[in-house]
Parts: structure tokens; C-alpha cells; sequence
């Protein structure tokens, strides 16, 4: 049920300088209230909305025009309407806000390993800017802007010691080639080569029937490539083994990438199936490998993470086990 409850601004700006209207039109969209008439704004009711209002209310009256901030009721129609206003107004901004942090994400992975302080303050803008919008509109919009943004901040941190493969002859600063259409092991592949080996490495999908290799590129899942099916291996669990990758989470991942592939039942985690419905997922609703390649970069990402977390998290409906009975004191 919307808001019936909704703080009003109700303001007279002066004629001159026409650079304030600007200014205050910029303040009220910022703030995200709609407006009922050319001088009535209207934000749902919030301690927040209710600070907002009253800032631009204080900065009308600092450059001489005059504002009210009141509290109204609307009836249930007309609240409805309202809150689809400003849902409407939120999605533009969510839209944008999309835009503008994958654009930011293509720049921190073109600077790889070197990012600049330029690319920290636009990451510090746009974060700052999805608050803004989440704190008037919560929506599952930001979902999507919210996953950039955190790729953007792993691209940014600082790499831990041992994190990140070093001294690899030959699979650094190359191209990796693969065939187009990526599945799980090769998105699995890249996945390890954007996070260990080389933030600044890139792709080439290649037809299945031209996949020669350059004297600058590195062939990967595919016959006779460099980086491939062995001794029982998928490719991922290949890399891991050539890069000298010892981290118990990508070894996880690729165990689990290995049960997808070859489909041999070796290791059975129970996030497999999960993780085969995900992937299904990506490949069915993107046919752009580079489309599949970012989504898959975020899948891997939180996967791996969740493997770092010592935090149980407790699903709705997923008990926690009953700790076992203790026995008499001094029993074994």
C-alpha cells in the first residue's frame, strides 16, 4: 500500500538570477520529490524526506524567495498515483545510474592493475549517487547497478599478498583465445585469468574452426590449446595447475566447474546444481559472449567470496544442525 502520509515543499523563487531556479529545480530532483504544481513538490513522508525538504526549503529563503515545508494526507488514489511518480522518476535514475557504472567498469578493467585516483572518486560519485536514489525509492532496479559497482570496487582494491598469481612466463599481458559461445569452463577460465593472473588481460571468441593461435595469445579450452582438457582435468582445474594457483576457493570452484563439465560425479558439492542452474541461466538469456563473460565475473565473484566468509548465513527454511549432546563429564 503507498504512503498516504507525504511532506510538501511550497516555495517563491525570485526572478533573478536564473542560474538559482536551475539550481533548485536540480536540489528537488536530487532529493527525488515530484511535483504537484509548478511550485509544490511532494516526497513520501521520512525522517529523511522531511531533512531534505527542509535543506532546500532554507536554501530558497538564503537566495531570497520564500518556502513552506508542510505535511499533507493524500487519499489512497491519489497516493497511488503519486508513489507511481516517483517510482517512474527512480527508474530514470536507476537507468542512468546503470550506464554510467558499466561505463566506469569497462575503464577500471581497461586500467587493470593501475587504477587511478580519477577512477576512485567517480566510483565514490557514483556510489554516493545509488544511495541517494535507494534512499527514496528502494527498488530491485539497483540490483544490477549495484553488481557493477562492486566489480568496480574489486578491480580497485588492493591486492592481498599471494592473492594473485606472479612470475607466470608467457600468461601475462597475452590475449586468451577460446571458442565463442562460452559455457561454464570457459567463463570458469576467464573468470580465474581476470582475478589471478592478470586484471588486464583480454578475450577473443573465436570461430570453433579458426582458433590459431598468435604469437601473443593464449589458447584455452579448446583441442589441443594450450591451457585444456588433461589427465582427467577440465581446463580451469588445468590453469589453476599451470599457473600455480593455490587458493581454496578457486580450487572449489573448479571442482565444481569439473562436475559440470565432465559430469563424472568426482567431487559432488552441494552448490553444483545451483550453480549449473545460474550458469544456465546466463548462457540462455544473453547469446554476446562478453554479455555472459560480466555476468559470469560477478557469479564467480560472490561464489568465491562466499567461501571466504567465516559467517554462516541461514537461509529461510535452512535449519542449523543441533549441536551434539554433551556426555557425562570425562567422557571420550
Amino acid at each position: 500500500m503507498p504512503p498516504t502520509t507525504w511532506f510538501l515543499l511550497i516555495h517563491r523563487l525570485p526572478v533573478r538570477p536564473l542560474y538559482f531556479r536551475a539550481r533548485v529545480r536540480r536540489l528537488l530532483a536530487e532529493a527525488g520529490a515530484v511535483p504537484l504544481k509548478k511550485a509544490v513538490y511532494a516526497l513520501p513522508k521520512s525522517p529523511a524526506g522531511l531533512e531534505r525538504l527542509t535543506l532546500i526549503a532554507d536554501d530558497v529563503r538564503s537566495g531570497g524567495g520564500e518556502a513552506f515545508v508542510c505535511e499533507a494526507r493524500f487519499a489512497e488514489p491519489d497516493a497511488a498515483l503519486l508513489m507511481k511518480t516517483v517510482r517512474k522518476e527512480r527508474a530514470a535514475d536507476y537507468t542512468r545510474l546503470l550506464r554510467d557504472a558499466r561505463a566506469l567498469r569497462q575503464t577500471a578493467l581497461a586500467a587493470g592493475a593501475k587504477p587511478t585516483e580519477g577512477l576512485k572518486s567517480s566510483l565514490g560519485r557514483i556510489r554516493a549517487r545509488l544511495e541517494r536514489v535507494r534512499s527514496v525509492d528502494p527498488s530491485p532496479d539497483d540490483r544490477e547497478a549495484r553488481a557493477a559497482i562492486e566489480t568496480i570496487e574489486r578491480l580497485l582494491r588492493p591486492p592481498r599478498e599471494g592473492r594473485a598469481a606472479k612470475g607466470l612466463p608467457g600468461l601475462v599481458g597475452r590475449t586468451w583465445v577460446t571458442r565463442r559461445g562460452l559455457h561454464v569452463d570457459r567463463l570458469a577460465c576467464a573468470w580465474v585469468v581476470r582475478r589471478f593472473i592478470d586484471p588486464s588481460a583480454t578475450f577473443r571468441f573465436a570461430d570453433p574452426n579458426d582458433l590459431h593461435a598468435g604469437p601473443d595469445e593464449v589458447t584455452f579450452d579448446t583441442p589441443q590449446g594450450r591451457i585444456s582438457h588433461r589427465e582427467g582435468r577440465c581446463s580451469v582445474e588445468t590453469l589453476l595447475l599451470e599457473a600455480g594457483i593455490a587458493d581454496d576457493g578457486v580450487r572449489r570452484i573448479a571442482e565444481i566447474v569439473h562436475d559440470l563439465d565432465l559430469k563424472d560425479g568426482r567431487f559432488q558439492h552441494p552448490e553444483t546444481a545451483g550453480i549449473e542452474r545460474l550458469i544456465a541461466g546466463i548462457v540462455q538469456g544473453h547469446d554476446d559472449d562478453r554479455t555472459r563473460l560480466d555476468r559470469a565475473l560477478a557469479l564467480f565473484d560472490d561464489l568465491h567470496g562466499s567461501y571466504r566468509t567465516k559467517k554462516r548465513v541461514v537461509l529461510r527454511g535452512d535449519r542449523l544442525p543441533t549441536p551434539p549432546r554433551r556426555g557425562p563429564r570425562g567422557a571420550a
